[in-house]
């Protein structure tokens, strides 16, 4: 973070205090974190105790596509990520990779297919996974979904998965509640 102001024609940095900053009616510039510009996405953030980003929910939908996930897998605390609704493919879904702590995925109503799903497999500790209205989730998914041991909730209605479909992910996941 950068503070700026100027006193008499000239600029000032980090040199001046806060104290004497906020006198003379500095702004702050744009940071260019991670989570910053997903907070002007229309992203809330929570933070654990650390001040790490732990939670990400968006408020404005449509301004969160494929790029914007790229700034989302940045922040590798994220235990709870909701981008329901929003215009994301199986592209952007690669940027989620790294996020090993994420325990809720939110996707409903996204444009992601049973392909892209294979690129969430390294989220090991994935415990709820919403995929309602996906309609281009199939029963190709199901191999990719059985691997998501750890999961206690899967939200299917409106995918493209057959009941035999849904039958088998219950079998294969017993401590699961797909619905």
């Amino acid at each position: 973070m950068r503070w700026c102001c100027q006193i008499d024609g000239r600029a000032w940095g980090l040199t001046i205090s806060v104290a004497v900053s906020l006198f003379c009616g500095c702004r702050e510039t744009p940071t260019t974190e991670p989570d910053a510009k997903l907070e002007e996405l229309g992203g809330a953030i929570r933070r654990d105790a650390e001040g790490n980003p732990i939670t990400l929910h968006f408020r404005v939908k449509v301004r969160v596509d494929d790029e914007a996930l790229r700034q989302v897998g940045e922040l590798r605390h994220l235990t709870e990520l909701d981008l329901d609704r929003t215009p994301i493919t199986d592209k952007g879904l690669a940027f989620l990779q790294r996020l090993d702590k994420l325990r809720r995925l939110g996707l409903r109503g996204t444009r992601i297919t049973s392909d892209g799903l294979k690129q969430l497999e390294a989220l090991s500790a994935l415990e709820e996974l919403q995929l309602a209205s996906c309609g281009k989730v199939t029963d190709a998914a199901i191999p990719t979904l059985k691997r998501f041991v750890k999961l206690r909730r899967l939200g299917v209605h409106g995918t493209g998965l057959t009941p035999a479909g849904i039958e088998s992910l219950r079998a294969a996941l017993p401590d699961c509640e797909v619905y």
